[in-house]
């Protein structure tokens, strides 16, 4: 399916809750419509944009104004570009500059550390479930995707406050598991 990987970054962009990207996602679905960019570039624009937004979004440490900057420069330029090799390079040039507006690995472990997941703490909630899911899928464990399932804490939650420091682990991402329905 062409539009698998696609829509899997396009559904990793939009998960972070931010709205830097639009603009750029916009001019790019455009382009593409048109046929001003390849399957290729398009799919490789918005692993790039994916890539950044999840690491922006989990790490918190970059300026917003960078990012919409970046967004804002390249979705003008896409916008602006006269023929098919013009869009290509603007994407080209975005990757090349996600890549160094990108937070450093500690950073985003340090992000990662910090996620919890709780029924009172719904912001990171998504975040969880997209990060979970592209690990299964990227280990290719063999869960079936088309099933209904839900994130479950491999230690219960209940007992445990999500305000206290002392059980704060019960609600990281480490525990935590898929589980299809039938099995909870």
């Amino acid at each position: 399916d062409k539009f698998e990987n696609p829509s899997a970054y396009i559904w990793g962009i939009l998960t972070m809750q931010a709205k830097q990207p639009l603009p750029l996602l916009l001019a790019a679905v455009e382009r593409y419509l048109k046929r001003d960019i390849s399957n290729k570039m398009f799919s490789d624009l918005l692993k790039s944009m994916r890539d950044l937004q999840v690491r922006w979004s989990i790490a918190q440490v970059s300026s917003t104004s960078k990012n919409r900057a970046l967004y804002r420069k390249y979705s003008c330029l896409l916008s602006s570009a006269s023929n098919r090799g013009e869009s290509h390079k603007v994407i080209q040039d975005f990757i090349v500059d996600a890549h160094k507006a990108s937070p450093p690995d500690g950073a985003f472990k340090t992000g990662l550390r910090k996620l919890r997941y709780a029924d009172d703490l719904v912001k990171d909630k998504d975040k969880i479930v997209y990060l979970l899911t592209t690990i299964y899928k990227a280990n290719q464990a063999g869960y079936d995707f088309s099933e209904a399932a839900s994130v479950e804490h491999i230690e219960p939650q209940h007992g445990h406050s999500s305000k206290s420091n002392k059980n704060v682990w019960v609600y990281k991402l480490g525990n935590l598991a898929f589980l299809p329905s039938n099995v909870n």
